[in-house]
């Protein structure tokens, strides 16, 4: 079993927020399901069987 002191100090850098990497991960994310989204519904406009494919 861990010692629970030793992972409050192990997992310390984790508490405090980080805004950039928070943006970074938000953008990533983001704007590839965007990408998709309107992939879909350009699809969806030519034939829901295309769509499906």
């Amino acid at each position: 079993m861990p010692d629970p002191r030793q992972l409050m100090r192990d997992l310390q850098v984790f508490r405090d927020p980080q805004p950039g990497r928070s943006l970074w991960e938000l953008g990533i994310t983001l704007i590839p399901f965007l990408g998709l989204f309107a992939t879909i519904i350009v699809a969806a406009d030519a034939g829901y069987l295309f769509a499906l494919a």
